[in-house]
């Protein structure tokens, strides 16, 4: 397929693809956010703890934060939980960047439809939720607790 027959909005959604790559701006893949029932909700939080060794607990009701040692998240978001409600498409995988708010106005200009953008919390945590031409959500994050690669 050459570019004339790719419609505009996939090349813009492309060529912020290729700008994110060209300026570094992605970092490293460092979270993954889970919505699940009732009766998985607790069970997938102890399978991550207990078989996959993730530090982490229930940090309020229906809303467990797990990490793995170089700081990445997983949260697991269960039914009783207003926390990111629109997690409906199945995980949400989460990209590292050095700055959220950028990276936000890039995916925005590309035509991206933004979820959920968060302020810069005391700890330096932001994150922004969005779809993809795929349909899911995926999350762009910035977090000073998670090591950069190397």
């Amino acid at each position: 397929m050459d570019a004339s027959s790719v419609p505009a909005n996939r090349l813009s959604r492309r060529g912020a693809a290729r700008s994110f790559a060209a300026a570094g701006a992605l970092v490293a893949a460092v979270g993954l956010g889970r919505r699940a029932s009732a009766q998985d909700a607790e069970a997938t939080a102890r399978f991550f703890r207990d078989v996959l060794g993730l530090t982490g607990n229930l940090l309020e009701p229906d809303f467990w934060l797990l990490k793995l040692p170089d700081g990445s998240k997983v949260e697991v978001f269960g039914p009783g939980t207003a926390i990111n409600r629109h997690f409906t498409t199945g995980p949400v995988a989460a990209f590292l960047v050095d700055d959220v708010s950028t990276a936000a106005a890039e995916l925005r200009a590309s035509g991206v439809e933004i979820l959920l953008e968060s302020g810069v919390d005391g700890s330096g945590n932001a994150w922004v939720h969005f779809r993809a031409p795929d349909g899911n959500i995926y999350e762009l994050t910035q977090d000073p607790g998670v090591s950069r690669p190397r």
